[in-house]
C-alpha cells in the first residue's frame, strides 16, 4: 500500500433531518465518519471534550475514538453523514471541525458530494424505502446493500455503480481536504496528487486531454485538484498544460519546425496557436524567433 495515498471505502451514508430518529444519545467510533451540518444542533462527547455540531460546518470523527453524539428534538440535526474505512488509518487520529464558508473550494466540494449522495440514494425504489419506515426527508443506505433493480437491469446497475464510484471519489477528496486545512500535515499526500498531475501532463500534452481526464487519472475530483495545484503552482492544471504545450512548441520552432507543425505536435489548433503564444509570451512566435517559420 502506498502510504502517501489516501484510500477510503464507504460503509454507509445518509441525508436527513433527525426528528425522532436517533434523538438522545448515540455511540459512534467504530468507523471514521464525516458529518456535514445544514441546520440544527448536536453535541459530540469523546470523553475529554464536548464539540458542538453547528450549521455550515463539516466534522471528521476518526475510528477508534469512541464517543457519544447527543441530538436534541427541539433542534433537529439536518445533515449528511458518511461512515467509512480509511487507509492509512494513522494519518488522522484527531477530531476536526471546519467552517465550510471559509474555504470556497471546500464549499463546492461539499455541494458536489451532497448532490451525488442524493443521486445514489435516488436509485432505491419507494418500496425499498417504505420497508424502512423512514420520514420522506430522511434517507440512508449501506453500500453493500445495492438497490434491488441492480439484480434485474444491467444498465441500471452500471449507472448505480458509476454513481457510487464518483461518490467515493468526492468523499476521499473531502477527507483529504479536511486533513489539509486542519493540520497542514498532508504535504506528502497533496504532493502525490500534484506530482502525478504534472507527470500526466508531461506524458500526454500531445493528446486531447481535459481537466476531467486529469482528475480521473490522479484519483480526486477536479475541484479539489485545482485547489491543490493552485496552492503549489499558482495556476490551474489546465493553465499549466497550456504553458507546457507552448514551451514545447517554442522549442520545436527554435529547431526550425514550422509554426503549424509545432502547434499540431502539442495538440493546439494552428489557427489559435499564435494568439495563445502571444498571450503567454508577449509576442508572436515568428517575432520571438526573428524569422517567419514556413507554413
Amino acid at each position: 500500500m502506498d502510504i502517501n495515498k489516501l484510500n477510503l471505502y464507504i460503509n454507509y451514508y445518509g441525508i436527513g433531518k433527525c426528528y425522532t430518529n436517533w434523538t438522545g444519545l448515540k455511540k459512534v467510533g467504530a468507523d471514521s465518519s464525516i458529518w456535514i451540518v445544514f441546520d440544527g444542533y448536536a453535541e459530540y462527547d469523546d470523553g475529554i471534550n464536548i464539540y458542538s455540531f453547528v450549521k455550515n460546518h463539516i466534522y471528521f470523527l476518526p475510528s477508534g475514538r469512541f464517543g457519544t453524539i447527543r441530538k436534541y428534538p427541539d433542534k433537529p440535526l439536518d445533515h449528511m453523514w458518511v461512515h467509512f474505512n480509511m487507509e492509512p488509518v494513522s494519518l488522522m487520529d484527531d477530531i476536526y471541525d471546519l467552517d465550510i464558508g471559509e474555504f470556497p473550494y471546500l464549499e463546492k466540494l461539499v455541494e458536489s458530494a451532497i448532490l451525488k449522495a442524493k443521486s445514489c440514494l435516488g436509485f432505491y425504489s419507494r418500496e425499498e424505502w417504505s420497508e424502512l419506515q423512514l420520514p420522506e426527508d430522511f434517507r440512508y443506505a449501506y453500500t453493500k446493500d445495492r438497490p434491488l433493480a441492480c439484480e434485474k437491469d444491467k444498465e441500471f446497475e452500471k449507472k448505480y455503480t458509476n454513481s457510487i464510484e464518483i461518490f467515493h471519489l468526492l468523499c476521499t477528496s473531502l477527507v483529504d481536504a479536511i486533513l489539509l486545512e486542519s493540520k497542514g500535515n498532508t504535504n506528502q499526500i497533496k504532493n502525490e496528487y500534484v506530482e502525478k498531475t504534472v507527470r500526466y501532463i508531461h506524458d500526454n500534452y500531445d493528446k486531447d486531454i481535459s481537466i476531467r481526464d486529469i482528475s480521473r487519472e490522479v484519483g480526486i475530483c477536479k475541484e479539489y485538484l485545482i485547489a491543490l495545484f493552485k496552492k503549489r503552482y499558482c495556476v490551474t492544471p489546465y493553465h499549466y498544460l497550456t504553458i507546457y504545450r507552448i514551451n514545447v512548441a517554442d522549442n520545436l520552432i527554435g529547431q526550425r519546425h514550422s509554426i503549424k507543425s509545432a502547434a499540431e505536435a502539442v495538440h493546439i489548433d494552428p489557427k489559435k496557436f499564435g494568439k495563445i503564444y502571444k498571450k503567454l509570451k508577449g509576442n508572436y512566435p515568428s517575432e520571438a524567433h526573428h524569422y517567419k517559420s514556413p507554413q
